[in-house]
């Protein structure tokens, strides 16, 4: 569940905007606030769910989609058919476990510095502006620093299962399914 309650950490808070219309057509400012703050990992790490939609194309009609968003915060880290953004904040020497979703996520380190580790062994230093296309590999993240907090935004879109020498690699939680509920198993209300 949403605690909105901030871990204490180095990075300044952020704001969403959620933006709609009046009745007259025009652009006008539905939500500004903090979004959906939650301790994850122990408190290691805390998620920001930005927003949330559970299909494509999304229905903007009578505001649907942010009715949807706002009953849906128990989420999995992907929705089927649907997308997923999230900021997630990272202590120093934080580590996410290894996991995968069935998703391509596009990842930006905002501040700090994140290590993305592939199953393979291979690891990739992250800094600001660094992007990173994670398409359902199996991966974890870790803080290399000592004094600072990272900040890394994620876009989840579903994705068909990935299929290699004809074996198929699928959702894998390991260390995070007491964070989530899995994707199979979420339910929109």
């Amino acid at each position: 569940m949403s605690t909105n309650q901030a871990i204490p950490n180095n990075l300044p808070v952020g704001k969403r905007l959620i933006t709609s219309h009046n009745d007259a057509g025009q652009a006008v400012f539905h939500t500004v606030d903090q979004g959906h703050l939650k301790p994850v990992l122990g408190g290691v790490a805390q998620y920001n769910t930005v927003y949330s939609t559970v299909k494509t194309p999304i229905d903007l009609e009578n505001e649907e989609d942010i009715c949807v968003n706002e009953a849906n915060q128990d989420l999995p880290l992907s929705i089927r058919g649907g997308s997923v953004c999230r900021i997630v904040d990272m202590e120093p020497g934080g580590r996410a476990p290894m996991h995968r979703t069935e998703s391509v996520d596009y990842g930006i380190v905002i501040f700090g510095e994140a290590e993305l580790i592939l199953d393979s062994g291979e690891t990739q230093l992250m800094r600001p502006g660094d992007v990173v296309v994670q398409r359902a590999t199996k991966h974890s993240w870790y803080n290399p620093s000592k004094e600072n907090w990272v900040r890394v935004a994620f876009v989840l879109l579903e994705a068909l299962p990935v299929r290699v020498q004809g074996q198929v690699l699928g959702e894998e939680l390991s260390g995070l399914s007491s964070d989530h509920p899995s994707t199979a198993n979420f339910k929109s209300h």
